[in-house]
């Protein structure tokens, strides 16, 4: 299987522990979700700085046939798309940066090489689909749609280098800029720096990476989503969340333990603790993000409030000490469940609702 890029799970957890900031209500007392409503322009906040890898396989994605990366794409389509997506943002008064990965940190190759491997199962399952319908049938062809929808993400290779040809185009008739990192740097880092420099211009960073709330940048990261309105032709981007960094270092305990946290639990750049627990033949936890965060974080936040530094102390044996801690417990709960299930059918006592319903059923019993 392939592990998804950044954190999994983490925006759940961020969400239950309320760090999503409020979003602003339009004249109706709605919550206003256009993606435009961020603009300040009396604050001088004007600008989306966007993840432009992320951006691109979003946006051929929405507006794509499902087998357009079979046919090698209809690039005319996406670039007319870009140009609708970055009009209707830039005619609201927005400036848009648009920052592209160049080449991948060598960190990064186990995982970009097992996506590589899934994108070519996913086309190949198209592809065997595509040859086996018979396209003279409906229902054939309706269940090729219904399959290829299934599928998940299938694009075009070339998807990202073209939407980044197409905005070097828009680029002199729109307010539009485009960076890329020197090689062997993240995007995200990039990212990281431009906020940094031009935080009080920035009026929100549309990424989808659930890592990037965690950086230290500063600014709002934008939860969004792309709509393709096919009778308008217009893109109806979403807001789906609001989050700053600050809060969600709040959250976790300060700072300075947020690297910590997401090195623990496992990022881009590090495997997950618990993952090498298990490998090792040690106690640990299955793959169930809400636990594994919360065990982390009652961890870094006992550590932060002693007196006792992370550097100072070597928190492995307390990680295993409270993972099996927890285990222990859900094992003696389901243990408790099942001998109390057990007992109830050793006993065959019909339950009262359904001496009720009897009850009702056959009505009052009547005497000889």
């Amino acid at each position: 299987s392939t592990r998804a890029m950044g954190i999994p799970g983490l925006l759940k957890f961020l969400k239950n522990g309320r760090v999503n900031l409020p979003l602003q209500k339009d004249r109706h007392g709605q919550r206003n979700r256009d993606l435009r409503s961020l603009l300040a322009p009396d604050d001088g906040r004007t600008v989306f700085v966007i993840d432009g890898n992320s951006w691109a396989i979003g946006l051929y994605c929405t507006s794509r046939c499902h087998t357009d990366c079979l046919s090698g794409g209809q690039w005319q389509q996406m670039y007319d798309n870009i140009e609708r997506f970055v009009r209707q943002l830039c005619e609201a008064g927005a400036e848009l940066v648009f920052v592209f990965d160049s080449v991948r940190p060598i960190t990064k190759d186990g995982t970009l090489q097992q996506r590589r491997w899934q994108s070519s199962l996913l086309a190949w399952a198209a592809t065997r689909g595509c040859l086996d319908v018979d396209h003279k049938d409906y229902w054939s062809r309706q269940h090729l749609v219904r399959m290829l929808a299934g599928l998940g993400s299938l694009r075009n290779e070339t998807a990202v280098e073209v939407a980044c040809a197409v905005l070097q185009d828009l680029a002199g008739r729109y307010a539009v800029r485009l960076f890329e990192p020197p090689a062997g740097i993240d995007g995200d880092l990039a990212m990281v720096a431009y906020c940094q420099d031009h935080a009080d211009r920035i009026a929100g960073v549309l990424s989808p990476d659930n890592d990037f709330h965690l950086l230290p940048h500063g600014c709002r990261v934008v939860g969004f989503k792309l709509g393709f309105n096919r009778k308008t032709g217009a893109f109806d981007t979403r807001i789906t969340t609001v989050t700053h960094p600050r809060r969600a270092a709040n959250f976790i305990g300060g700072q300075v333990l947020v690297p910590i946290f997401a090195a623990l639990v496992g990022c881009d750049y590090s495997t997950c603790y618990f993952t090498w627990l298990r490998k090792n033949g040690e106690v640990g936890l299955a793959d169930q993000h809400a636990a594994k965060f919360e065990v982390v974080r009652h961890l870094l936040r006992r550590l932060c409030a002693s007196d006792v530094t992370p550097e100072q102390q070597d928190i492995s044996e307390d990680l295993a000490r409270l993972n099996g801690e927890r285990l222990r417990k859900e094992h003696a709960a389901r243990k408790a469940a099942q001998r109390a299930a057990r007992a109830a059918e050793a006993r065959e006592v019909p339950s009262v609702a359904w001496a009720d319903r009897g009850e009702r059923r056959c009505g009052p019993a009547i005497e000889a």
